[in-house]
């Protein structure tokens, strides 16, 4: 899946967004708000239980256009249109975005990997001013393939790379539960495409967290339409249904400027027979402003050779910059891993118990190199923050 070269990134999507407790072990750093300022994100929630369920279900009740586009959407994501979908880092005009990384020429990206100081350093977030507004689409119609186009190529043909995979299989429930595909129509080509995601903690229990381009096509592309998320998805199976978007989110670092470091994207979804998405399946706590480096757990579902994308996978190991230099350090992170396309969108969670099956997102895969085993994504800070507040009553 990785087939950039000279600090051209492929898009892989992870989702994250922060959130502090006490009693974690770790300082925040700005992440956390006053008492009197913006509230705080939420703790992960477990799956309610059945009486909470039905208290719910009372409450919300879709409404007939809802429910017809729910169902449009259902028939039109067959297993077989499920399992044809492309990586998303295939999608058209990615390639051309990922020529540079974080307001860096290739240039400047030599003299970091050669020991020397890049012109005109970037201290800090870049373009932060841009980073924290936020960009909202709401979700396209359904939409079936352009006339005489293509599906495309099952993602789970070819050849498998000569080496033995990091990822693993992870066995616990309720991680599987609050994690899921993406499906979605890419609107400039009419082609299908798979990204990973996860569900987060919010007031409104409704909000998907994945990369941005698994929402929006970057500088110059649109929305995606058809999105779904079908959570624990496993080789063509929905055991919790599928969920439809009402609204897609992201960064305008991301929608105007195809900015990796900002690559990340949150949807709205409908109820789903009476019950939001977190009372369903529960959710993943989000954090954000901590440090660079931390162990952290990886989830997707990687797509491309060596893997099928039939289930989810995922990988462990400890965090770091993509590059430092002198005070200096990147705002995207890398981790030891070697999942590919599909797992984009997938959460890094930060103190992960895996007995409970719940984290922090503090991470997403978002990128990676041709011949590097590692995955990136962007640090969250304000702009993990910018986003999640813009959300999370919805």
């Amino acid at each position: 899946m990785f087939s950039f070269r000279h600090g051209r990134r492929q898009g892989l999507a992870l989702t994250v967004a922060a959130f502090m407790v006490a009693g974690l072990g770790a300082s925040a750093q700005g992440a956390v708000s006053a008492p009197g300022e913006s509230p705080r994100p939420l703790l992960p929630e477990a799956t309610s239980s059945s009486a909470d369920l039905t208290k719910t279900a009372a409450k919300f009740r879709k409404g007939k256009g809802e429910e017809a586009t729910e169902r449009a959407l259902k028939k039109f994501w067959s297993s077989e249109r499920m399992r044809s979908a492309l990586p998303a880092d295939q999608l058209p005009g990615l390639a051309e975005a990922g020529s540079t990384q974080e307001g860096l020429s290739k240039a400047q990206l030599d003299a970091v990997e050669q020991g020397r100081k890049p012109a005109n350093p970037q201290p800090g977030m870049h373009n932060k001013a841009k980073s924290l507004r936020v960009d909202k689409g709401r979700s396209a119609p359904p939409q079936a393939p352009a006339a005489g186009s293509k599906l495309a190529a099952d993602s789970g043909t070819g050849t498998a790379q000569d080496r033995q995979p990091r990822a693993w299989e992870p066995a616990n429930a309720q991680l599987a539960a609050t994690s899921g595909k993406v499906f979605f129509t890419d609107t400039t080509n009419n082609l299908n495409y798979v990204c990973s995601g996860t569900v987060v903690n919010s007031e409104g229990r409704n909000i998907v967290w994945t990369a941005g381009h698994c929402v929006h096509g970057g500088a110059g592309q649109n929305w995606h339409a058809n999105w779904v998320f079908v959570p624990a998805y496993y080789y063509g199976t929905a055991p919790y249904g599928f969920w439809s978007a009402r609204e897609l989110w992201s960064l305008e670092a991301w929608t105007n400027s195809t900015d990796f470091s900002n690559d990340l994207g949150a949807a709205v979804l409908f109820q789903n027979d009476g019950l939001s998405i977190v009372d369903r399946v529960g959710a993943q706590g989000i954090a954000w402003g901590y440090s660079k480096d931390y162990e952290a757990n990886a989830f997707g579902y990687p797509a491309a050779p060596p893997f099928d994308g039939g289930k989810l996978l995922g990988c462990s190991g400890v965090t770091a910059p993509e590059w430092v230099f002198g005070p200096w350090s990147a705002n995207t992170l890398k981790l030891p891993c070697d999942m590919t396309g599909g797992s984009s969108g997938g959460a890094w969670l930060r103190w992960f118990d895996g007995n409970t099956g719940l984290g922090w997102i503090n991470g997403l895969n978002s990128y990676g190199y041709e011949g590097d085993p590692h995955m990136y994504s962007p640090y969250f800070s304000s702009n993990a923050e910018a986003l999640y507040n813009a959300v999370r009553y919805l």
